[in-house]
């Protein structure tokens, strides 16, 4: 496959800007999907074992071409969702670098990985590897891959997905040495906000100049809501993810039991798996055992189903990074309460496209829920204002033109020309 894909003919090629401040969910992008003419990107995805998934979208001159993704859950899906309803001659394939089974047989999918993309990189139809870069075991695991890639001489988008500043704190000279290599040897890096941007250039040297912010984007039908004119029904609290202090569950729940009888009748969800029992026990003994109740893990229709339900969702995290239900409430139409952590406070605007509450405190908590309840003018425009903040920023489509813009600014993959 020819590394310069030629003049698009006319089509338009966005500004390298774009490419920093758009983002979105295509076949590579924010978990790990390969694009280019050939690339690879690892898709971790639990249970999947050895399982290879292939997205054939054409060929070229009889040749396939092929991008190869290794990655971190439902952002693959949903950049391969992108990538798949794209026409054009690439060929995707998901490759897992993790096992359930243990650290042994994760090592056996690396070498796995690494002999797929030898291959074709030896048939000469590798033009790109798109890797997922988390923290764990998931670091040491894509670092090597990185490397072994980059000695092949096949060029390496490196797309961090976990904020490094903790594991920095705790790592000493040598394993700031050792986690520097991978994304010094990366062709270009795509980091999540700008606050990680400073953190890469300030605390691993790495050149400004590689470096890309490309925000998650997620699939979502922007339905508006209508809350001013819905019939009365119990005000409807929704909390999707991990159960566990790190999400501020305790908070959550603390907050719950401090509202007061005159804000009405209401119920909440909590919804992800996690430690459940803890928590069904901490709502029993709050006085809320009939006011909240707890689904367990749910499929993305499940999640979608919530959402479009709910009056409003909490996410009183104590850490995160861009998480993803948020994005999918603002598509939704669903007002949120958040905490101002991770890259949020970059790109959610306080008392417009949701509402920051201090970390840790319930107190606040609950009159912020209160008065959110009390409002439903106040709610239709955070709403309304979500879904317009979604459309511009974290839709699919918006992703796919960060990513697109990236592929040609950085190594003249012409994506645009399918858009």
């Amino acid at each position: 496959v020819p590394t310069d894909p030629g003049p698009p003919g006319g089509v338009h090629r966005p500004a390298r800007g774009v490419a920093v401040d758009r983002v979105g969910a295509l076949g590579v992008t924010a978990t790990g999907a390969g694009r280019p003419d050939d690339g690879i990107v690892p898709v971790e995805q639990p249970g999947q074992g050895l399982d290879v998934h292939r997205l054939d979208v054409g060929d070229d001159g009889g040749r396939a071409v092929r991008a190869q993704v290794l990655g971190m859950g439902r952002v693959a899906d949903y950049m391969l969702e992108a990538g798949a309803s794209t026409p054009g001659r690439y060929h995707f394939e998901v490759l897992s670098t993790r096992d359930e089974r243990g650290t042994l047989w994760s090592f056996l999918l690396m070498l796995r990985a690494i002999a797929i993309i030898f291959w074709n990189r030896m048939c000469g139809r590798v033009a790109l590897v798109h890797v997922n870069f988390a923290d764990r075991g998931s670091s040491l695991r894509k670092g090597i891959i990185v490397l072994c890639v980059r000695a092949l001489g096949v060029k390496v988008v490196l797309h961090l997905h976990t904020w490094l500043k903790e594991a920095l704190d705790r790592g000493g000279p040598l394993f700031r040495w050792a986690l520097r290599q991978p994304f010094r040897a990366a062709s270009s890096v795509i980091v999540l906000g700008e606050s990680w941007r400073s953190l890469l250039i300030d605390e691993l040297q790495i050149d400004r100049r590689k470096i890309d912010v490309l925000y998650n984007g997620v699939s979502v039908a922007c339905t508006p809501r209508d809350f001013i004119h819905a019939e009365a029904h119990p005000f409807r609290v929704l909390f999707l993810g991990q159960l566990g202090n790190r999400k501020g569950v305790p908070e959550l729940l603390q907050a719950l039991a401090a509202l007061p009888s005159s804000v009405g009748p209401w119920h909440a969800v909590l919804a992800g798996n996690g430690e459940i029992e803890r928590f069904r026990t901490m709502a029993q003994e709050l006085g809320l055992a009939e006011r909240v109740s707890f689904t367990g893990w749910l499929e993305q229709d499940g999640v979608r189903s919530q959402l479009l339900q709910a009056d409003l969702l909490v996410l009183p995290s104590r850490a995160e990074v861009l998480p993803l239900v948020l994005l999918e409430a603002l598509g939704c139409g669903t007002p949120t309460i958040s905490t101002p952590v991770g890259v949020l406070p970059e790109v959610m605007e306080d008392r417009k496209t949701t509402v920051f509450v201090p970390v840790g405190n319930a107190a606040v908590l609950a009159a912020t829920i209160g008065c959110v309840m009390a409002d439903v003018e106040f709610r239709q425009m955070l709403s309304e204002s979500g879904q317009e903040l979604y459309r511009d920023k974290f839709s699919l489509a918006a992703f796919r033109v960060g990513l697109f813009s990236i592929y040609w600014t950085r190594f003249g993959v012409d994506f645009a020309a399918m858009l």
